[in-house]
Formats: C-alpha cells, sequence, structure tokens
C-alpha cells in the first residue's frame, strides 16, 4: 500500500504511507513504485481536457453501447465496462463519471483524439513522466494502462483542489547552515492546465462519485462528512490495483493497494482501500483540523450557469422529449450552453415491424398503426453514428418511464420488401383461462393479427378484433377462433386451423317408449255375434278406398315420431 498526502496551493508534501513495513520490502510505495492507474486516469485524459476543448458538458450525452474502434491511431479496439456483458445506453457525462463506465470513456477519448488537434498533453501538464508521448494517442490509454506513482497521481488531481493549476510537489521547504543562514529556499512555481470553468465543472462531477457513485464507501466512513471532497476510484486490468484519489479546498490525498509482485487482490479490495483512505483522513483531521476539514466549499464561477437539456441528446429540450419526460438539468459553462432544440425524437405515424417501428404506407392497415408515436429520428442516428452500432437496442437506458415509449426506426437503406405473397399462417392456437395465444407468423414484415369467430363449427366466421400481439382475451363463452397474420401491405394469410373452443357434440334425443294398444272389448251386439269387423270397414259400413287406417297413435311410419 501507499498514501500521499499534500498541500494544494504550495504542493507541500505533508504526509505519506510508503508502505505496510519497509524493513521487509526496502521500497517506498508512495513515490516509487509505478503502477497502472486504472480508471483515476478518466478524469485527467479525457473528461476534464475535453471539458477544457469544449468537447461536452456534465449533461452531454454519450451511447454507452458496444463499438469497435478502428481508426488510424490503433488497432482495433472494443471496450467494455467493469461488469463486460453490461452496456448503459445514453447517459450524462456525470452518470458516466459517477459509475466509472469504461466504453462512455472510450468514446470521450476518442473523440478528443479526433476532433482536437493537436491533443494538449495535459498529463504532461500534471507532472506525469512515466507516459510515453508515442502511447498517449492510443485510445486504451482512457482505461489506465499506464503507469503512475501515488505522488504523481496524487499531485494531478491535486491540481483539481487548486482550481486548475498545476504545483510540482516538495518535501523540504528551506535548507539552513550551522550558523542559520538559508541556503535553499523553495520556490513553487505553478502552471494553468484548465480553465476555471472546466475545473469546477470537473469538482462538481467528481462531488458525486463520493455522494452517490463508486466512492460511496470512503465517504460514509469520514468522521465529518460534509467536508467538500471530490474525487476517483480506479481499478487496473486483472484487479491488481486499487485506487482511491479525492482533494478538498485545502489539501488532496491518494491512496493505492496492490501487492508488491502484482498478484490480483481478492474481491472487496476497492472498499478496503477507500475505508483505509477514510481512516487516514480522520487521523490527520485530529491532528491539523484547520488543514484537512475547511469549513469552506470549492467557489462556483459567475458564468457557470444551470440549465435544461434533453436526456436523448443533450440539446436544448424540444416539446417532443418534454412530452415523453425526458429533460434533465446540469450546470454548464455559459460558453457551451446547448442552443440547437433537439431534433433526436419525431412522432409520427408508425406500426412495429419486429423490434423496428416503420412509418406507415398507403397500404398499411390502420387498425395496427400507433398513431402520432414517438421514435428516434433516424437523421440523428445516422449523424451521430449510432446507426452503425452493433446492437441499437443498447441505445436504452432503461425501459421505464419516457423510454419505453420511444420505439426504434427501421435503418435499412431500403424499403420493406414486398415479396407479393401473403404472409405465413400463425400456429399452436391455444387458451389458457380467457387468453387466446398463438405462435407468430414466421413471414418478416408481419405487423399484426386478425381474430376471427365463429358461434359453432357449422357457422361462419366474422372479424372480432385485431391485435399486434400473439394474445387476446376471448372470455369464456363457446365459440370457434381463427387467426390471420396481416403484413405492412395489408396481405392476410391463410387462417390457422380453426381452435374450438366448448363442447359442441350434438346427443341423439331419446325415443319416447310407444303407448300400449287398447284393449279389445266384446261386441254388445244383440246377436252375440263376436267377429271382428273387416280391416277396410268403417263404422258406417262404407267400402271406398279412402278409409281411415286402424294403426295404434305413435306408430305411423309415414310421419315423424313424437
Amino acid at each position: 500500500m501507499g498514501s500521499f498526502l499534500r498541500d494544494n496551493n504550495t504542493g507541500a508534501i505533508l504526509a505519506f504511507v510508503g508502505g505496510r513495513d519497509f524493513d521487509l520490502q526496502n521500497r517506498n510505495f508512495a513515490t516509487n513504485a509505478p503502477r497502472q492507474m486504472g480508471s483515476t486516469a478518466k478524469p485527467l485524459l479525457a473528461y476534464a481536457p475535453a471539458l477544457e476543448e469544449g468537447l461536452l458538458q456534465p449533461g452531454s450525452i454519450i451511447a454507452d453501447a458496444k463499438f469497435t474502434y478502428s481508426g488510424s491511431l490503433s488497432e482495433n479496439w472494443t471496450p467494455t465496462n467493469f461488469s463486460s456483458s453490461r452496456f448503459y445506453g445514453l447517459t450524462t457525462v456525470r452518470n458516466a463519471l459517477k459509475q466509472s463506465y469504461n466504453v462512455t470513456a472510450g468514446r470521450v477519448y476518442i473523440d478528443l483524439l479526433e476532433n482536437a488537434n493537436p491533443v494538449p498533453d495535459y498529463l504532461l501538464k500534471m507532472g506525469f513522466s512515466n507516459f510515453p508521448e508515442e502511447k498517449y494517442r492510443l485510445p486504451s490509454m482512457v482505461l489506465g494502462s499506464h503507469n503512475a506513482t501515488v505522488e504523481e497521481n496524487t499531485n494531478g488531481y491535486s491540481t483539481f483542489g487548486n482550481d486548475g493549476q498545476y504545483t510540482d510537489s516538495f518535501i523540504i521547504s528551506k535548507i539552513e547552515n550551522a550558523d542559520g543562514e538559508e541556503v535553499y529556499t523553495h520556490e513553487s512555481t505553478t502552471e494553468r492546465v484548465f480553465s476555471t470553468e472546466t475545473n469546477y465543472l470537473m469538482i462538481d462531477m467528481m462531488r458525486d462519485v463520493l455522494l452517490s457513485g463508486t466512492g460511496r464507501t470512503a465517504r460514509s466512513n469520514l468522521s465529518n462528512p460534509n467536508i467538500d471532497w471530490a474525487g476517483k476510484t480506479g481499478t487496473s486490468n486483472n484487479f491488481r490495483d486499487t485506487w482511491f484519489i479525492a482533494t478538498n479546498p485545502n489539501v488532496t490525498l491518494g491512496s493505492w493497494m496492490g501487492y508488491e509482485y502484482e498478484q490480483p487482490m481478492n474481491t472487496g479490495y476497492s472498499g478496503r482501500n477507500q475505508v483505509f483512505w477514510a481512516q487516514l483522513v480522520n487521523a490527520a483531521t485530529e491532528v491539523a483540523p484547520e488543514i484537512m476539514a475547511p469549513s469552506e466549499r470549492f467557489a462556483r464561477p459567475n458564468n457557470i450557469v444551470s440549465r435544461s437539456f434533453s436526456l436523448v441528446s443533450g440539446m436544448s429540450p424540444s416539446s417532443l422529449t418534454s412530452e415523453l419526460g425526458l429533460v434533465g438539468s446540469d450546470i454548464f459553462n455559459s460558453k457551451y450552453v446547448p442552443k440547437e432544440e433537439d431534433y433526436s425524437i419525431i412522432s409520427a405515424d408508425v406500426v412495429n415491424v419486429g423490434d423496428s417501428a416503420v412509418l406507415v404506407d398507403d397500404q398499411t392497415p390502420n387498425e395496427f398503426t400507433s398513431s402520432s408515436g414517438y421514435m428516434f429520428n433516424p437523421d440523428w442516428l445516422k449523424d451521430k453514428g449510432y446507426d452503425e452500432l452493433i446492437d441499437i437496442t443498447q441505445l436504452y437506458p432503461s425501459r421505464n418511464g419516457g423510454w419505453e415509449r420511444l420505439l426504434l426506426p427501421n435503418l435499412s437503406d431500403e424499403d420493406i420488401e414486398d415479396s407479393g405473397e401473403r404472409p405465413l399462417a400463425p400456429t399452436g392456437v391455444s387458451k389458457s383461462g380467457n387468453v387466446l395465444t398463438w405462435q407468430q407468423s414466421r413471414s418478416s414484415n408481419v405487423i399484426g393479427y386478425r381474430i376471427y369467430r365463429a358461434n359453432d363449427p357449422d357457422s361462419n366466421f366474422s372479424l372480432l378484433d385485431s391485435t399486434t400481439n400473439n394474445q387476446y382475451n376471448v372470455g369464456n363463452s363457446p365459440a370457434v377462433y381463427q387467426i390471420r397474420a396481416v403484413d405492412y401491405f395489408g396481405r392476410e394469410s391463410q387462417p390457422s386451423i380453426p381452435f374450438v373452443d366448448g363442447d359442441f357434440t350434438e346427443e341423439e334425443p331419446e325415443q319416447p317408449d310407444p303407448p300400449e294398444a287398447p284393449e279389445d272389448n266384446e261386441s254388445d251386439d244383440t246377436n252375440g255375434d263376436t267377429t271382428p269387423p273387416d280391416d277396410d270397414s268403417s263404422d258406417d259400413g262404407s267400402t271406398d278406398g279412402d278409409s281411415t287406417d286402424n294403426e295404434s297413435p305413435g306408430d305411423n311410419s309415414n310421419g315423424p315420431t313424437s
């Protein structure tokens, strides 16, 4: 471990920790052990210089999304974040610094190298001697793969504590001979590196590191957390080094932890180093509170102003960004207040084709249209180079609030391809509870589905409703359903296999039992004749062909049974 405490104004070295045990290691890790700077390089190498060059402000928006840089400055470079599988979308510079996003810092540094020509050697102005000039132009340097001693790194951050002016550190103020005569007196020289405005913007952003960013542990362990500290954490490749450096209006304290032979550290290293840093501050404050705990705060220059801005582009908010609630507020150097109105969002009638929003065509059915929907402006995406992203959905910082209403446009150079054929029918129609679901059509350009209903299997189908989803609540009444896919050009697919919801099986009606035949009565003829009358006779004895049948009721074979 190594730590270094110095006065911001004069450069006087007030204290240092050279290691755990000099007798064991015989090395001063505060002044004589250059190690990778990690993310402590970001403010010194990228953010402060870009502020000074007028390329960004705390409210500027940068896309933390995967990219590969293949410019003339280096071989192909694809930066990743600490969590290598995560990207954070459109984010402010303030938030990117507070959370120490690598990808965002990479974009900032590339922009600086390509647009500030020539790029001033800001690190060299701040006394960094272990930084080869030929490496200064490599984009990957912004992640701190170059070396610095604890003294050098602390000196650099002391520039922010001294209103943007660099003063080299010293340990001997004067030397007197045996007669008390001064034979040497140190004279500090100061060089302005950053303007007062740039410096204050950096201080204000680095305050957030301790308040709500990666340096929260340091602040929470301070005996007086109300002192105006601003700083930055850092971790090197393979977790071999961990840094925390912070400055207040009087002093700057830097702390580093690592192994002499640069082995990777165990988990929790950043927190341990921040606690150690806070313990050093607390101990020094007990000895010299007037130095360590100033009552004043960093002074805000008059031409630092507060302004609202679009959280999508960083430009002046438009009516559309306001409608979506995508408006933020931050401080700006008045010279660089955003004046151009946001054009990153457009309002239009669109339909979703896959994951993209596409402007409607004359043939596009209105029922699937999102009237006056919001989506990224394709022209803005191309102007920013975001149309070349590997995955444009990474632009979303979240899917909450106004972001969930913002659609992605189709960025294909060609129009939606028209195959001239109707789409394939959806399959796998099923029902759970009252909700009908189906497998989406495998055809491209499908924008929605129409649900058709019939009262029973023998009835005709009629249109029930339309949906852009692959499910629909149909209730619990018995019916038969078919689903048809509809494409961008209004063509319908063949119907899905009918889904029968209910039991429409007809049972055979029961046959009633026939009534018993009436018993024959003996004739009461006075002659006692018991012979039954002829079958074709009638009561009046007529024998014409229009006689009445004597079949029992219910046995009439020529009529329906009852």
